[in-house]
């Protein structure tokens, strides 16, 4: 399964942030989120690799995994991308929201031969 172009609905409140694949450990933007918040936003994840603009393989799959206080995950698929590829988007989902604190999600890459 690969990753569709996806635009999102203009009702939706739209959260920004990056990450690049080549540096795991550099700091990201922070992404604020109200604890139990019924809007549930779209993130919108821009892509990068060392510092250049990455556009996704047409076999790349994209998810993202929200730890949770009990040790488990909440593990969603993106939702799409943009057009260019360079953009993934992710439902925040009740689960995610329900967390108080500073969450460090994972955006795990997986791309088919």
């Amino acid at each position: 399964m690969s990753i569709s172009t996806y635009t999102v609905d203009s009702t939706k409140i739209v959260k920004y942030t990056k990450v690049d694949f080549g540096k795991p450990t550099f700091i990201q933007d922070t992404v604020r989120l109200t604890q139990y918040d019924k809007t549930l936003p779209i993130l919108a994840v821009s892509l990068y690799v060392d510092g250049e603009a990455y556009a996704l393989p047409a076999t790349a799959d994209l998810s993202i995994r929200w730890g949770k206080r009990d040790r488990t995950f909440s593990y969603n698929p993106a939702l799409g991308c943009n057009s260019d590829r360079t953009v993934a988007y992710f439902e925040i989902t009740e689960q995610m929201s329900s967390i108080d604190g500073l969450i460090n999600p994972i955006i795990e890459l997986v791309i088919s031969s």
